[in-house]
């Protein structure tokens, strides 16, 4: 046998053994077929598509819905509360607070037609204050107008007496009460009639005189003020003087240490002509006249002093019974004598 048979009967071996091979894969092949349930064409179809279906990613679970319970909702933003609320299937329109109360399931009811009415209603409704300041605003009296003034004097006339007034100007009395008003106003603005009778005038004019005799009693002549003035009392030991001299010019009179004459010619010589002495006074005017001329001789400390001497009473500079007076607040003259007064 030469070594071409021998390779040839080797490699016949070898292709009988892999026939052997795949007669055994074949058949075993078949009883897997035969072994397989029938599958219909529709659910071929199927499994094509889930095969051809890209694998979806299963997605984890986020740090906010691991910790779902212990969501701090006030701490998200907007967005990711839009977020989470569309993960949740929940409405993601709104304000924050929406979606916050829609996120923890307290979001309020729609409110019902009926509820909304009311609403309405009651937004509509003015407040306590609105009505108040609305009474108050009502209670406002317009300025009364002439005619308001017109109307209300004539409220006690009747038509027939208003209409004699108007014919008593010249002016038709025709027409109804408000017609005849208007007529009466009218005529006042064209100066036809004055409501201002006798009785109102001197109502005004009363008042008006009242003034001027209190002004009067205020404010007398400056000689009547300066009398009052040097018979006051600033001191307790001028009161007492003065009531004094009162008592001892008295006793003077009683005795005759005074003689009519004698008094006309002190009296004539001490006051001045607008102070009101007169020789034709009674004897009791002239007895008042000559206490008054001693007490104002008295000064602050209750001595008596001569003519021509200077003294203070209530602390001002007097001579001869009268206030010394001044032009320029310096040198002071003596209003019976004239002369300059030399202060002590």
């Amino acid at each position: 046998m030469t070594i071409n048979e021998t390779i040839l009967k080797q490699e016949l071996r070898n292709l009988g053994e892999s026939l052997i091979r795949i007669s055994e894969g074949i058949i075993l092949n078949d009883k897997q077929e035969e072994a397989k349930p029938l599958v219909t064409k529709k659910e071929e179809k199927k499994v094509a598509k889930e095969e051809k279906a890209p694998i979806k990613e299963v997605k984890q679970p986020t740090e906010v819905e691991e910790t779902e319970g212990n969501i701090d909702l006030e701490s998200l933003s907007y967005n990711e509360l839009r977020n989470l609320a569309k993960e949740r299937g929940i409405k993601a329109t709104g304000s924050k607070k929406d979606i916050i109360a829609r996120l923890s399931g307290e979001e309020a009811p729609t409110p019902t037609k009926e509820a909304k009415k009311e609403e309405s209603v009651e937004a509509k409704e003015p407040t306590v204050e609105t009505v108040q300041d609305t009474e108050t605003e009502e209670e406002y009296e317009p300025e009364r107008t002439k005619a308001d003034e017109v109307a209300e004097m004539l409220e006690e006339y009747s038509d027939t007496e208003i209409a004699d007034i108007l014919v008593s100007v010249g002016i038709s009395p025709k027409g109804k009460r408000q017609a005849l008003l208007d007529k009466v106003v009218e005529a006042i603005d064209k100066g036809l009639l004055s409501f201002e009778d006798d009785d109102e005038e001197e109502e005004e004019e009363e008042p008006q005189n009242e003034p001027q005799e209190e002004t009067k009693e205020q404010e007398p002549d400056p000689e009547v003020n300066e009398r009052e003035f040097l018979l006051s009392c600033d001191t307790q030991v001028r009161k007492e003087a003065l009531e004094e001299v009162k008592e001892q010019v008295k006793d003077m009179i009683k005795d005759g240490s005074y003689s009519p004459e004698e008094i006309d010619e002190a009296l004539e010589s001490f006051y001045l002509p607008s102070e009101g002495y007169d020789k034709n006074l009674s004897s009791e005017e002239k007895e008042e006249m000559l206490i008054e001329m001693y007490q104002r001789l008295t000064d602050d400390e209750g001595d008596m002093h001569d003519m021509d001497e200077a003294y203070y009473v209530n602390d001002e500079l007097c001579c001869c019974g009268h206030l010394a007076v001044s032009e320029d607040g310096k040198e002071y003259y003596c209003q019976v004598s004239g002369k300059k007064i030399e202060e002590n």
